[in-house]
């Protein structure tokens, strides 16, 4: 007999069977219905282990908040005018001299301390605290009221003027 033979049945070695990989068929796929024995059986990580109920995954986080913008920066306090260090030097300078505003002054007015020139002269209160623009002095050192002081000299520089304005816008403090 002819082993090629139509008539011989060939009977496959019984140490090496066929193998069919169902659903496929493909030789090259594993066997998806029989899996190998040496593969153990790996749990799935989203599946609870036996017994308890599925956990609910931990909430998200809120979103993080930029952090708060700095407050904006203050300007700097505006430099506190003293009669004693700023405005004293100014009527000391130009105005204390005798038949002046120093010793026995002909319009009362004093500048010699600051007592005095709060006390004013004849013509009334020397300044308005918080008001400049109606402060005597300040009319009279600008020009504003005739005579322009201080009389016979040379008008007090324009610094000068104001910080006098601004001692007396903030009150007149004694400080």
């Amino acid at each position: 007999m002819n082993p090629t033979s139509p008539d011989t049945p060939t009977n496959p070695p019984a140490d090496n069977p066929p193998t069919v990989n169902p659903p496929t068929g493909n030789p090259n796929l594993p066997d998806v219905e029989n899996p190998p024995e040496d593969q153990p059986d790996v749990p799935d990580p989203q599946e609870p282990p036996d017994g308890q109920l599925p956990q609910e995954p931990p909430p998200e986080p809120p979103p993080q908040q930029p952090p708060p913008e700095p407050p904006p920066q203050q300007p700097p306090p505006e430099p506190v005018i003293s009669f004693q260090n700023d405005i004293f030097p100014i009527f000391e300078a130009n105005c204390n001299f005798p038949g002046c505003h120093g010793s026995n002054p002909p319009s009362g007015l004093l500048l010699t301390t600051l007592n005095n020139f709060q006390r004013g002269g004849n013509s009334g209160p020397a300044f308005v605290a918080e008001d400049s623009d109606n402060s005597l002095i300040v009319r009279r050192i600008t020009g504003a009221m005739p005579p322009q002081m201080p009389l016979g000299r040379a008008p007090l520089k324009a610094e000068e003027i104001q910080n006098i304005r601004d001692w007396i816008d903030a009150g007149g403090p004694d400080n």
